[in-house]
């Protein structure tokens, strides 16, 4: 149950994280900044979409990592491949077929693999940073309870 909620945090923090990037500052900035022509063009989106994919799939992958009982590195780069199928599994659900529209635009299923690729390889980078996260703070938590009982020890030969 905790590898499912460590993978269920990052999956969360993940879509948090993307939709406050997407939605909530850049795309504001960019219409304030850019003509509504060069809004309009795919390219400028599709890098800005990527940018906060990566950002989005890093902090995911770290605190699934983080927060994981073992095996730490899979448990955030389960993040990316979990979140993919999550919206295939909705569609299908409700009847749409697995990746509705998908056909229809040239270059769209390269383009799925493309965004795909980049959670993945920024969740692993996450993964590896939530690791390292936990690991330093577990030593740093050992040596703090060992100053801790050497205190004590101290204060009770002190007293006698």
């Amino acid at each position: 149950m905790k590898s499912i909620g460590a993978i269920l945090r990052g999956i969360f923090l993940s879509l948090i994280v993307g939709l406050l990037l997407a939605f909530g500052i850049m795309w504001p900035i960019s219409e304030a900044f850019f003509s509504p022509e060069m809004i309009g063009r795919a390219g400028w989106m599709i890098v800005l979409l990527g940018f906060a994919c990566a950002v989005a799939f890093y902090f995911g992958g770290m605190i699934s990592s983080y927060h994981a009982p073992s095996r730490r590195q899979l448990h955030g780069v389960l993040v990316a491949p979990l979140t993919f199928l999550i919206s295939p599994a909705i569609n299908l659900a409700t009847g749409k077929g697995a990746f509705p529209q998908v056909d229809e635009v040239p270059g769209a299923p390269l383009l799925v693999a493309l965004f795909l690729l980049v959670a993945i390889i920024a969740a692993y980078v996450g993964a590896r940073r939530g690791k390292a996260l936990h690991e330093h703070n577990a030593q740093y938590l050992r040596r703090r309870a060992a100053t801790e009982r050497a205190r004590k020890v101290r204060t009770q030969t002190n007293e006698e």
